[in-house]
């Protein structure tokens, strides 16, 4: 009945968002639906060249911080260390960060990833900053657990969650590891773990850890062209699955046909390894010379489309 009951919906409400598997998306896509993957994956190569500091500012400030601080790291197999990483660290950050919506790991969970992994701590001076879970398997390190020592947050802006980065890309590379996973986020380009792994130049894909096999997704269908969606749409680019691939949505509000500048400088900011595609929808349209430099492009990694709530991303 989710057809009908859409249909009953549809002049009386701005926008639609529906909750299921992704299994059964592919029935909404066909009346216009957007896919949005409930979390994402982010993973780093680790037969290319490391993160080395360049373009971007974001990495060339965390790497800034890794030295100013002096900080340095261990491996560790210490039960007794990684008993006062949980309490002191893990739980006190997780706390902090996340509050009531904090979903906390158990101890026995933790320490059977820590009996066949290693635990990444921070140093700065002879005081332990934060910590790193890791679990190895086959080719790939997993970053599952992350700690502040007694939850202080500014650790976080003095570059202690960037030394855990730079140290375990560090030692991965030096043990031959080919991959780092580095956990989900939110599948929005503004959110805040999202944009700080993105400086790192990591690869986003869809989840492949069986926790996650559910493959939750997020429906949503634009009914109206409102200026309350709009803005919604505008200050929050997302991440869209779309014939099992990943695209980019970015919405323009600017009052004006985009030139091909503001085109490249979109694709710029928000293009991420592992998108197929970025669909930048404009409420103003293109310039010509915007139009005919993307056509010319081969592959097609950008997309140019008008406001259509039909076609946003569920045709492309």
């Amino acid at each position: 009945n989710v057809k009908s009951r859409i249909e009953s919906y549809r002049s009386d409400v701005d926008l639609i968002l529906i909750g299921i598997d992704e299994f059964f998306a592919r029935f909404l896509s066909r009346q216009g639906f957007m896919v949005m993957p409930e979390w994402v994956m982010f993973k780093l190569d680790l037969t290319k060249p490391f993160p080395g500091e360049g373009r971007s500012k974001g990495l060339n400030n965390n790497l800034r911080k890794v030295r100013k601080y002096k900080y340095s790291y261990e491996i560790t197999h210490d039960f007794a260390k990684f008993k006062d990483f949980y309490y002191r660290m893990y739980l006190p950050y997780a706390t902090n960060k996340y509050g009531e919506l904090s979903l906390v790991g158990g101890f026995r969970d933790l320490r059977k990833i820590f009996e066949r992994g290693a635990l990444l701590l921070v140093n700065r001076g002879d005081e332990c900053i934060a910590g790193d879970l890791l679990q190895m398997d086959d080719k790939t390190i997993s970053a599952r657990y992350t700690g502040i020592t007694d939850g202080k947050i500014e650790y976080l802006a003095q570059g202690a969650l960037a030394a855990c980065y730079y140290f375990v890309i560090s030692w991965a590379k030096e043990k031959g590891y080919k991959w780092i996973d580095f956990g989900h986020c939110r599948p929005f380009f503004n959110d805040g773990p999202f944009m700080h792994k993105k400086t790192w130049r990591m690869e986003i894909m869809k989840s492949t850890r069986p926790m996650l096999a559910t493959k939750a997704v997020f429906c949503m269908k634009v009914c109206n062209n409102q200026q309350g969606v709009l803005d919604f749409l505008a200050n929050n680019p997302f991440v869209s699955i779309n014939e099992g691939k990943l695209k980019g949505l970015i919405f323009s509000l600017q009052d004006h046909p985009l030139s091909l500048n503001e085109i490249q400088a979109i694709n710029k900011e928000y293009f991420i390894p592992g998108i197929d595609k970025l669909v930048i929808t404009s409420s103003r349209g293109f310039t010509k010379e915007s139009e005919e430099f993307i056509s010319s492009q081969s592959p097609q990694r950008l997309h140019l489309t008008g406001l259509n709530s039909n076609r946003m991303l569920g045709s492309i």
